[in-house]
């Protein structure tokens, strides 16, 4: 390999490695030559990349996913060790030692391929790197690299070296066969590490400008290899990456962090171990294939004995598991706990694939359900006697009246006590209203497709008043039939109070909602959104409550009410957020 070396060697121009006396070439030796300044810079350059890559290793990293941390990680420390290979590389200056320095940061260096590979994968949140034949063909194709590097003096396939000393000391490389396969496979595996973070960046909805410019200035890191077939005089036989990777490492860790961080992709595995209920993966057979750390928690026969279905379903106390969900009651040490299982079949086409169940602790959602139930049945209960009690004042008081009333024939007497009876149906339309609104105001449980028409209907049919109602259109919505009727009395009641002589409810669909208009007079001080206060007394004492009422029964639906403080030819209000299923063609009711 001596006289191969000097050999090309003796190719180079003049300055380049002396000739014996023997017509010989000869490479330079250590001790018949200097270091140059532009060794110094480069050996600098190099160093600190190398120093950059181990502090950025030794800091850790703030991603969430281990595999994507330890690909980093591996990544920093190879690209250090590679890049203090090359640092060492441009201070020898024996031929033999360089040849030698140059062939381990080769080795190495293309280690950090598969480095960069683990990382991208796991960054953009794939699981090639985890795939057992991608793991095995990417070690097949390091060894058989490694090997032909080694053996490289005994084929010479992979490169040849010369050693020149202008304008600075430093090795050269012939390439051989095998050096441009190993070449374009370490290009080729690196391409495929800078599209999946590419198309990462893209398809984020963040801005991803800074990482972008980090990755592409470690693949423009490749560019002075080019520049070395043109200017080799001036240019070192080297590889930049280390560079490269070094600012992309510096700059992801310390000035982009948050980007950096944000913009990983969970994997799979990160959703399925982090998900917040229980996942059970059952194959066609029975067998559980797998199950995430949730559902160990919630059923820590998970972590024993349990591998099928079926020992599950009995650990679950589940007879059969047929029905969609089941409620399953299980004895904790703080109590009681109540999971819910949601059975799923996974299918492809005619073929049964297997079960996934979905295990949810339902324990806290179940106790506020049931004290919301009990201070609902308490309040309904209060209201229930607080109604009767009054009722039976109201009523006595009523009948004391009309008693009053029939003994007496003064006009003075009985004015006031005509005004007295008239008070007191006020006040039993007011327990009216508010036995109402104590039932109805409730949380609904249940929604149902409602015909506004019906619902629309049975309100006026409820209400003596002079008033004529219209429904523009006939539609069906998602509502609680009762509450939408109470909700109408209410309406048509406060539009008889203003004297209204018609009430229109018109139905949109973009957005969805109820459109109530009256031609009632008001004659209130304020005419905005304060008269839908129990506070307020607008347009009469007697209507204080109706408009109120419209809005809590509004609001238990979901939906928001509103004032149109632009119209002037009486009331209209707007109640959005209603969910419409389909509407029709105009159709007219009258009181």
């Amino acid at each position: 390999m001596q006289h191969k070396r000097a050999a090309l060697s003796a190719q180079m121009p003049t300055g380049r490695p002396n000739d014996n006396s023997d017509g010989h070439p000869r490479c330079i030796g250590l001790h018949s030559m200097t270091l140059s300044a532009p060794n110094l810079a480069i050996s600098g350059v190099f160093g600190a990349a190398a120093v950059a890559c181990f502090v950025g290793a030794a800091r850790g990293s703030p991603l969430r996913q281990s595999d994507a941390r330890t690909g980093l990680r591996a990544l920093l420390v190879t690209v250090g060790l590679w890049a203090s290979l090359q640092s060492i590389q441009m201070l020898v200056t024996d031929h033999a030692v360089a040849e030698a320095l140059y062939l381990s940061g080769l080795i190495v260096g293309f280690g950090t391929v598969w480095a960069w590979l683990f990382f991208a994968s796991a960054y953009t949140g794939h699981s090639f790197h985890r795939h057992r034949p991608y793991q095995l063909g990417a070690l097949a194709i390091y060894v058989a690299l490694i090997l032909t590097k080694l053996t490289n003096p005994i084929h010479e396939q992979y490169l040849a070296s010369g050693f020149v000393v202008e304008p600075y000391p430093r090795l050269i490389i012939y390439p051989r066969p095998i050096y441009w396969i190993s070449f374009v496979l370490a290009y080729g595996f690196t391409a495929i590490g800078l599209y999946l973070l590419f198309r990462t960046f893209t398809r984020s909805s963040q801005s991803s400008w800074a990482l972008s410019a980090l990755v592409a200035i470690t693949a423009l890191s490749a560019l002075p290899k080019i520049a070395i077939g043109v200017v080799p005089e001036v240019i070192p036989e080297l590889s930049y990456e280390p560079i490269g990777v070094a600012i992309f490492g510096l700059g992801a860790l310390y000035l982009v962090e948050d980007s950096f961080v944000n913009l990983e992709a969970p994997t799979r595995e990160t959703l399925f171990d982090e998900a917040a209920e229980g996942v059970v993966t059952v194959g066609a057979d029975g067998a559980i294939r797998e199950y995430n750390d949730r559902a160990a928690e919630l059923v820590p026969a998970l972590d024993g004995d349990v591998e099928t279905l079926a020992e599950l379903t009995a650990t679950l106390l589940i007879d059969r598991l047929s029905e969609t969900t089941h409620l399953v009651e299980q004895s904790v040490p703080e109590g009681t706990r109540t999971l819910l299982v949601t059975r799923r079949e996974l299918e492809l086409g005619p073929h049964r694939l297997g079960t996934t169940l979905f295990l949810q602790d339902i324990t806290d959602a179940r106790r506020r359900k049931a004290e919301l139930t009990r201070h609902d049945e308490q309040l309904e209960a209060i209201a229930d006697a607080i109604a009767h009690e009054l009722r039976n004042a109201v009523g006595v008081t009523e009948g004391y009246l009309a008693l009053a009333a029939s003994e007496s024939d003064a006009p003075t007497e009985r004015d006031p006590l005509e005004v007295a009876r008239q008070s007191v149906r006020r006040s039993k339309e007011v327990i009216g209203d508010l036995d109402v609104l104590t039932r109805y105001a409730q949380s609904i449980e249940t929604y149902h497709d409602v015909d506004v028409r019906l619902a629309l209907d049975r309100a006026t049919e409820s209400v003596d008043a002079d008033l004529d109602v219209h429904l523009e259109r006939d539609a069906t919505i998602r509502a609680a039939d009762d509450r939408l009727t109470h909700l109408f009395v209410n309406a048509i009641r406060f539009a008889a109070y203003a004297e209204a002589t018609a009430l229109t409810v018109r139905v949109e669909t973009d957005p969805g909602r109820l459109v109530v208009t009256d031609d009632g007079h008001y004659t209130g001080g304020s005419h905005d959104d304060s008269l839908f206060g129990y506070d307020a007394a607008e347009p009469t004492a007697e209507a204080g409550l109706k408009l109120p009422n419209v809005r809590s029964l509004s609001r238990v639906h979901g939906w928001d009410v509103h004032l149109d403080t632009t119209y002037d030819d009486g009331i209209r209000y707007r109640i959005g957020g209603v969910d419409v299923i389909e509407t029709a063609e105009t159709t007219t009711a009258s009181v």
